[in-house]
């Protein structure tokens, strides 16, 4: 048993490879089948969901125009649809919500410009011209939702198991490939393996049951139990609900439910959703403001190690990256500098215990967001962030400093 994701630009032959592997493997192929059964479900209009992952949003737009939601409503379907096994999957974003689960084979189709072009001229009538700037417009718009929503690029290789380039290579070839390859033992199921997709899919139904609680809810589910985090406020009122409903009537599959709260104070609340990564080799650092700020609904990563944060920021584009200066083999500096130059979105913000003038003038210099000194009072990054989160809002540089120095 295993499942297939095919990702792949407009005109690029993804739905014919996609059907093919299907039929070769006798496997499911579903796509345009999960905004159906999302749809459904949630009782929410198809073209609200179509629109959802068409077009991207900013920050502000994705929580007050309900983006969200209906992207919370599809991974909950996607998910249900993965469970299944025996699946090759072609449709929205598939692979953004099994990064982790080992026995999907990811796969990214690439085809020539030129032959996207034609595709494009002859199915829909256009000139040459009017299909370039279609093409480059809908990819555009792909790469910028994915970038924003989950902080990748869509082209990015590492994400995939398998990238194949339809040039030399036939789609008949592709189909072979792709069934070769699912057949190594790698990609079968396990019980580990399933376990964490029917986890994930239970965390996934959870979430779009709590998608309008503001602040954020965490959502953890493990065998059948599952844990809510969030602050005393947003706790106060999951309790109250509990009483009233609970979702064990609502969500199949939840055998235990628990209602913590996150150590931390109240979330404010024009509460943003930020993905934020904290590089500092003192473990403790890292460890109180994941604390803090995941207090706050924004989701955390932590890395001890600044090569190894290097290895995260090839592969995925944070919002806002928070980083000390003085760490052995690579400094902070160098990480910013790697920041900087994958993305004009990504807002950095220096820590140090080694505060002088001239260190943070060369930090701001260079395009530090914020340089902050340690010991630093949460409320400061707290303000810091909420500064960041306003600049990207606005698509200012990623080097604008709002406080200077």
């Amino acid at each position: 048993m295993a499942v297939i994701t095919i990702s792949r630009g407009s005109f690029s032959h993804g739905k014919e490879i996609a059907e093919k592997v299907a039929q070769r493997l006798g496997y499911d192929c579903i796509s345009r089948e999960v905004l159906i059964e999302a749809s459904r479900e949630f009782n929410i209009p198809e073209i609200k969901l179509y629109e959802a992952i068409q077009e991207p949003a900013n920050i502000m737009s994705r929580i007050f125009t309900g983006k969200d939601k209906y992207i919370a409503y599809i991974q909950s379907a996607v998910l249900k649809s993965l469970m299944k096994d025996n699946v090759v999957y072609h449709g929205f974003a598939g692979h953004f919500f099994v990064r982790d689960i080992p026995h999907v084979l990811k796969v990214r189709i690439v085809a020539d410009m030129e032959d996207r072009i034609s595709i494009m001229m002859e199915r829909n009538g256009a000139s040459r011209k009017e299909a370039i700037r279609f093409i480059q417009k809908l990819d555009g718009q792909r790469n910028k939702w994915s970038r924003q929503l989950y902080g990748i690029d869509t082209s990015d290789p590492n994400l995939y198991d398998l990238v194949i380039h339809l040039d030399t290579i036939t789609i008949n070839d592709a189909v072979d490939i792709i069934c070769k390859k699912v057949g190594l033992k790698r990609f079968q199921a396990t019980s580990y393996s399933q376990q964490k997709m029917e986890d994930l899919s239970l965390a996934a139904d959870v979430k779009a049951q709590l998608v309008d609680f503001k602040p954020a809810v965490q959502v953890k589910a493990q065998k059948g139990s599952v844990k809510l985090l969030a602050n005393e406020s947003a706790v106060r009122k999951l309790k109250i609900q509990e009483e009233r409903r609970s979702l064990k009537q609502i969500v199949p599959g939840i055998k235990e439910l628990q209602i913590d709260t996150l150590p931390t104070t109240s979330t404010p609340d024009n509460y943003l959703c930020l993905e934020v990564l904290i590089v500092d080799d003192e473990p403790i650092v890292c460890e109180r403001l994941k604390a803090f700020l995941e207090g706050d609904g924004h989701r955390i990563e932590t890395s001890t190690d600044p090569v190894e944060a290097m290895r995260r920021l090839e592969s995925k584009e944070y919002d806002i990256v928070i980083s000390d200066i003085r760490m052995e083999v690579i400094d902070g500096i160098q990480i910013m500098e790697k920041v900087l130059q994958k993305s004009n979105h990504t807002k950095v913000i220096m820590i140090t215990g080694y505060a002088t003038l001239d260190l943070a003038r060369e930090a701001l210099t260079k395009g530090a967001f914020d340089f902050i000194a340690k010991p630093f009072k949460m409320k400061d990054i707290r303000k810091t962030i909420k500064r960041a989160a306003e600049s990207i809002e606005q698509n200012e540089p990623a080097s604008v400093n709002a406080a200077g120095v």
